[in-house]
């Protein structure tokens, strides 16, 4: 769709939108009519992590504003039921349960692996309600017991610990530590990491486990770090990292020691928490490249239904909903199981729809008519799933802290 052909579409769909946010810019609730078909949302709404969950929930919203200018799904409309898990696993469980009491026939999320285990094996299992997580990155969600309700648009870090592998073996590294939080997403990553560097690098990686919550004692991680090391990788999130970084700052010391950085530290909020933009000049992350066919559309109707450019997950809650909505016009019901039994087929099954947003989900519908298959092509990427619900690949661009900003560069790696 080009630039032209997008304010119509936004126009169209302002009305559910608009009726979602009152009292707030994001809503920790919007239960629609029992006319509507009822997608929930589960993410962090308020935290340190916020503005993840307010990225995610603004690329559900955009698909879901697109799904109903088409007309919506077997005759009726979506509608959005958001909650804030804050971030943490325990307030997960309890908000998902809020969630099936609402009647969602999925839910777009959690954002972090940790909550999304909890939630999925704690909730989401027993009742029936298939998960489909835009930011779950942990290699452990490829195998743990899900019943089958677990899917995820983003490519799992076994992959994206082999980038930063590569990335700090280029850069000169031969010895190196990676500082983790102890849950699913921190031990996903590190493992995978490690397991490469000691592989192609010699036995020169050590994992440093740090506790699952934002308040960190530096010196007790610092102590586990082994002497010579000359680059460091952190993964946790932005409350934690921001601890144990604006510490390492203070304490003057190790200051030859280059930084690496997961991809949920790409956040202006983490620069604006370190506060010290020369001890952060240039240090670099990984990230998972959103590289879709109609990634430029959706920065375009993202931008103006939203006024800011989307985060890095985005792209990949966009997806997962319309993913959701694809499924349950393929099972000709609005039922979790229609989602369930469906959404792999649609993500790689059949042709490719052409066009992106309200036009493009027209086109698919078309498609699904037609043959009774159609092959999403995201905003993100191609999202083809296997049988597990996983992403058969995944492309991470490495960035840069430039000036407070994190910039990507031209360098991809490609799985």
């Amino acid at each position: 769709m080009t630039k032209r052909h997008l304010l119509p579409v936004v126009l169209a769909s302002l009305s559910l939108t608009l009726t979602a946010c009152t009292g707030g810019s994001i809503p920790t609730t919007s239960s629609g009519s029992t006319d509507t078909v009822r997608i929930g949302f589960l993410a962090p709404l308020t935290g340190a992590d916020a503005s993840v969950g307010e990225g995610t929930n603004n690329g559900t919203r955009l698909a879901i504003d697109h799904i109903n200018a088409a007309g919506g799904v077997n005759g009726k409309k979506l509608s959005l039921v958001s909650q804030d898990d804050q971030g943490e696993a325990t307030k997960g469980v309890e908000v998902a349960k809020k969630l099936v009491e609402q009647n969602v026939v999925a839910i777009i999320g959690p954002t972090w692996s940790g909550v999304t285990k909890a939630v999925v094996t704690g909730v989401t299992k027993a009742a029936g309600i298939p998960n489909v997580s835009p930011g779950a990155t942990s290699p452990e969600l490829a195998s743990f017991d899900d019943g089958g309700f677990f899917f995820r648009t983003i490519p799992n870090d076994t992959l994206q610990g082999k980038a930063m592998s590569r990335l700090m073996q280029e850069d000169g590294h031969k010895k190196v530590a990676i500082l983790c939080r102890g849950n699913s997403y921190g031990n996903g990553f590190a493992d995978a990491f490690v397991a490469d560097f000691n592989a192609t690098a010699g036995n020169n990686a050590t994992k440093v486990e740090y506790p699952d919550t934002d308040k960190q004692d530096y010196r007790t991680i610092k102590a586990k770090i082994p002497a010579g090391v000359t680059a460091v990788t952190l993964v946790g999130y932005v409350g934690d990292s921001s601890s144990i970084y604006r510490d390492w700052i203070a304490a003057n010391e190790n200051v030859a020691w280059r930084w690496y950085f997961s991809e949920s530290l790409r956040d202006t909020a983490f620069s604006t928490n370190v506060a010290n933009p020369p001890r952060i000049e240039g240090m670099k992350g990984t990230l998972p490249l959103a590289a879709g066919t109609y990634i430029a559309d959706f920065k375009v109707a993202y931008k103006a239904r939203f006024n800011k450019e989307p985060g890095i997950y985005d792209a990949y809650a966009y997806d997962a909903t319309m993913l959701v909505g694809l499924a349950l016009a393929r099972g000709k019901a609005n039922t979790a199981a229609a989602v369930k039994d469906n959404i792999i087929a649609v993500s790689h099954v059949g042709q490719k729809q052409t066009g992106f947003g309200q036009a493009g989900f027209t086109d698919a519908l078309a498609k699904l008519a037609a043959s009774g298959n159609v092959d999403y092509d995201g905003v993100s990427g191609s999202v083809d799933m296997d049988t597990r619900g996983e992403m058969t690949g995944g492309n991470y661009v490495i960035w840069n802290w430039i000036a407070g900003q994190p910039v990507d560069t031209a360098k991809i790696y490609k799985f």
